[in-house]
């Protein structure tokens, strides 16, 4: 009986030998689990820094801004460096945050140089599309936030050979289907793969990651791990197509693999390799049975001490167990509770059946007072929000408690805080717990935000004014050169009536500036009421204005069609300012010798067409499109003339377009509106 006894209690040691082992390989496990979620949250947020940037860098006002200026507009360039630039400063792994537009090609970039961070000059920028990065960005099929496979950057020989590494990011600016441009950041894989490499939660592990199509991007600068890899998941069990299913654990002859899902690209999952030598306890079952067997056999009088020894190492057992179990339950709780109360946000639970806080992060305390507590009524707690926003705050809260409901987003609350006033976005979560249905408030601080949006905002406003205040000192300034000149001769000559006509010109330039001063708004925006003036005065005028000017010193001015005494609706003043814009441009283009044709025809009886044309060397074909443009010029001077005047043609309600003559030279065509009157006479103008 004794001796069955003790064969009895041999065969269940030894089960209970096994369960020990099996015990044991589940807490390795469990051990390599836990110490994956904290790599996957490293891994994530490296992964998912890149992505946020691009996300709300295509949001931002100046970036489309910048896309909708001409080519060539530095203002906005230099503004959105000074902007983006502490990004770089203020997150390592960047590289360099482009701007390309929907052709593809680079308008903005500001990247790492030498040990800070600059903005290239627009001159400095490809002229060439970024192929590459374009069907990164604008393919059909691309995510939100497109992610290329890992690059050699070989431009960066100022960077070690080993960080070269980088993806890139690219998100539309606009719409897939009618993209403005696109958001491309720059990321280097080193701080990733010196994460990966890392990580040995065990002896013998190691980590990688893998793409959906199953590409392999390991750590190192070497190939072992990658090849290490590649064996693994080539084994006969499919343990690659495994992985990709979505399978936890994967089991191979060489090692277990623990998959987890990123739930960011470009990596799909995080994949840890443990030998099973490192998973396998020290306890031998072989050798627990040849040290066991003889001592039963020769102690047979003893296999009841033994029968009780086991039994009660079996309870000790089952004991540990169990408080290593609870043991591992209250850090769970223990770390939820210290990230609830680490958070920097407003955090609350909330029961929707009795509408009550049941727990509130210190933030939420803080800022809400003792109507955060506890047990505080939801109705009392959202008191504090102005304009309704507790109302539409506890709306989002009940239809978040709904089954199967989606977050909702609640936005424009305004909060009146320890003396400040914070405008916030509330989300609404519907969670499960312990059985029931609640929901989690968290609260996203956009105070900083918004304002830095109506900072945004005052600035293109002053930079509009600056753009105003700039055209008008340079219309001023033609004048003023015709004064200048018109004194000069005054000074030179002793024929009192020729300094009288010289005087009279002086007095007109002088008209012509209070005009431009003391009727801004009038100028800005002529229209038909505002008078009626003859054409042929308008272009008198002017080329009495030019006539003296350096540029037009050696100019024939030819005026035809003018015999029909054409009236058109608008300011004389503001004609007279085009045409010296036109008859100047010309003599400069000309370098002050040539001719000048000015030529009028009616085209019907309610359109008369105004032509001047020059035998210059004419405008450069790329050029042609960018004449109008604020600033643009390429004689030095501020480019705002043909701006303005442009802008002086709409206002009359007529229009004006520039080309090269079929012999060489500028030709600039303008239509104007006839006056509606009875004779072909004008009495007078504006």
């Amino acid at each position: 009986m004794l001796g069955g006894l003790a064969v009895f209690e041999v065969h269940d040691g030894l089960g209970r030998i096994e369960e020990a082992r099996d015990r044991g390989r589940r807490e390795r496990i469990d051990i390599v689990d836990r110490r994956q979620d904290v790599l996957l949250a490293e891994v994530s947020e490296q992964l998912g820094n890149g992505r946020r940037h691009a996300t709300h860098l295509r949001r931002h006002p100046l970036v489309v801004e910048l896309l909708e200026a001409p080519e060539g507009t530095a203002d906005e360039a230099r503004e959105l460096g000074r902007i983006l630039q502490p990004y770089l400063v203020s997150f390592a792994e960047i590289d360099r945050l482009s701007i390309l537009d929907a052709e593809g090609r680079e308008r903005f970039r500001c990247e790492r140089m030498g040990g800070g961070v600059a903005t290239l000059p627009l001159a400095l920028l490809d002229p060439e599309p970024r192929r590459e990065l374009a069907d990164l960005a604008f393919a059909p099929h691309a995510a939100p936030v497109a992610v290329s496979p890992l690059s050699y950057d070989a431009e960066r020989v100022e960077v070690a050979e080993l960080d070269r590494r980088v993806f890139h990011l690219a998100a539309v600016v606009g719409t897939k289907e009618a993209p403005r441009g696109a958001v491309v950041v720059t990321v280097y894989a080193t701080p990733l793969l010196r994460t990966l490499k890392s990580f040995e939660p065990l002896r013998g592990a190691f980590a990688c990651l893998l793409d959906e199509q199953g590409a392999i991007f390991a750590p190192g600068d070497e190939d072992s791990s990658r090849e290490a890899f590649a064996r693994l998941l080539s084994d006969a069990g499919g343990a690659r197509e495994a992985v990709l299913s979505g399978e936890r654990l994967v089991e191979t002859s060489q090692a277990l693999l623990l998959a987890r899902s990123t739930g960011v690209q470009p990596a799909a999952y995080l994949v840890t390799a443990v030998p099973w030598s490192s998973l396998t306890p020290d306890l031998s079952a072989s050798d627990s049975l040849r040290a066991a067997l003889p001592s039963l056999l020769l102690l047979g009088g003893m296999a009841l001490g033994a029968w009780l020894w086991v039994r009660a190492g079996q309870r000790a057992a089952r004991v540990a167990e169990i408080e290593r179990y609870a043991a591992r339950i209250r850090d769970e709780s223990e770390k939820h509770r210290a990230l609830m109360e680490a958070a920097a946000d407003m955090i609350l639970i909330v029961d929707p059946d009795s509408e009550r806080v049941e727990d509130a992060n210190p933030r939420a305390r803080e800022l809400l007072g003792s109507r955060a507590g506890n047990e505080a009524t939801v109705a009392v707690l959202l008191e504090g929000f102005a304009n309704g926003g507790g109302e539409r705050l506890l709306d989002g809260v009940r239809r978040a408690a709904l089954p199967a409901s989606e977050p909702v987003v609640v936005g424009g609350l305004v909060l009146a805080s320890d003396g400040r006033r914070r405008e916030l976005e509330a989300r609404c979560v519907g969670i499960e717990y312990g059985g029931r249905r609640l929901v989690e408030v968290l609260f996203d601080d956009r105070t900083r935000e918004l304002i830095a949006e109506r900072r945004a905002r005052t600035a293109e406003r002053l930079s509009a004014l600056g753009l105003l205040t700039a055209g008008v000192a340079h219309e001023i300034n033609n004048p003023l050169e015709g004064i200048a000149n018109y004194l000069t001769l005054a000074r030179r000559t002793d024929d009192a009536e020729q300094r009288a006509r010289h005087l009279e010109q002086v007095s007109r330039g002088f008209e012509r500036i209070r005009e431009l001063t003391g009727d801004l708004l009038s100028h800005a925006r002529p229209s038909a009421e505002s008078g009626a003036a003859k054409l042929e005065d308008a272009v008198q005028g002017a080329v009495s204005m030019a006539r003296y000017s350096k540029e037009l010193r050696d100019t024939e001015v030819e005026l035809q069609g003018f015999d029909e005494g054409f009236v058109v609706a608008g300011s004389a003043g503001g004609l007279e300012q085009v045409c010296l814009n036109l008859f100047l441009n010309a003599g400069r283009a000309m370098e002050g010798a040539g001719r000048i044709v000015c030529r009028a025809r009616g085209l019907d009886d309610d359109v008369v067409e105004l032509v001047v044309e020059d035998e210059g060397p004419g405008i450069a074909p790329e050029d042609l499109d960018r004449v109008f443009d604020p600033f643009f010029t390429r004689n030095g001077g501020t480019g705002l003339g043909l701006s303005v005047s442009y802008q002086i043609v709409l206002a009359h309600g007529g229009d004006m377009t520039v080309s090269n003559g079929p012999t060489g030279g500028a030709r600039f065509v303008m239509t104007f509106p006839l006056f509606p009157t009875d004779s072909n006479e004008a009495e007078g103008d504006s």
